[in-house]
């Protein structure tokens, strides 16, 4: 994906390029969407399995969390795997 485009790796851009912070994460949650409320729900039941209580707040965020993070870093090695075998 950016290695193909020559862009830098996923999170560095997301650290060094400012104006277009907010369009990239944008962007992130928008193709997660779907993924980041499986978790959530998922999250929502084992807090009721294991505490008999949801809470809604943590599990949005533990959802997010649970995605965004190891897709940011897989998608950064694959990028620097692409990049050097060109």
């Amino acid at each position: 994906m950016d290695a193909k485009a020559g862009e830098p790796p996923f999170i560095i851009d997301l650290i060094i390029d400012r104006g277009n912070r907010k369009a990239k994460v944008a962007g992130v949650l928008k193709s997660l969407s779907k993924t980041i409320i499986i978790a959530t729900v998922f999250d929502m039941i084992a807090q009721y399995l294991i505490f008999d209580q949801v809470r809604v707040i943590p599990a949005i965020i533990v959802g997010v969390f649970v995605l965004t993070v190891p897709y940011s870093l897989a998608r950064g090695m694959t990028n620097r795997i692409l990049s050097a075998r060109r």
